[in-house]
């Protein structure tokens, strides 16, 4: 009964040890904006594998892919004097594990040079076409699509 009972505790401990060395790399890693007084606002997914649309970045020594759109708004948010941090869900909660990731990658990183609210206006990098100034591009973009372009579909459509 002893050796029964030693087995299964061994088994449960040996358990426990792999899930929480697989559980750190699971995508459970966000960005996560809060105020002064820690209340979360938002936050933005942060990936440990690559996908198409992300960029590798390192914050505190740590790899992650993320979107330039992730860094516009930690940018925008620092902005308007709230906390970014990029925090671990420990499945109970989450836990800060790197402090100023907005000091840590820009979007001059990614290449651009647009000001991070214009980024977070468009929905991501919006480049006016040859000869187009910005408020050109804004006007096309709510503009209805022209005869030969083919409309873009709608979520309420499907």
């Amino acid at each position: 009964m002893r050796q029964v009972l030693a087995f299964s505790v061994c088994s449960v401990l040996l358990f426990a040890e792999a899930f929480a060395q697989n559980a750190f790399d699971a995508d459970e890693f966000s960005m996560i904006s809060r105020d002064r007084q820690g209340t979360f606002l938002g936050s933005h997914k942060i990936f440990k594998r690559p996908s198409k649309g992300l960029k590798k970045v390192s914050y505190c020594q740590q790899e992650y892919w993320i979107r330039p759109y992730t860094v516009a708004w930690a940018q925008t948010e620092v902005e308007n004097k709230r906390i970014v941090r990029v925090e671990y869900s420990v499945g109970r909660g989450w836990r800060p594990i790197c402090a100023n990731p907005q000091t840590q990658v820009t979007l001059a990183d990614f290449g651009i040079n647009q000001d991070a609210s214009e980024v977070i206006y468009f929905g991501g990098i919006r480049v006016p076409t040859q000869g187009e100034t910005i408020f050109g591009a804004m006007k096309r973009s709510f503009a209805p699509p022209k005869a030969d372009e083919k409309a873009t579909g709608s979520y309420h459509a499907k």
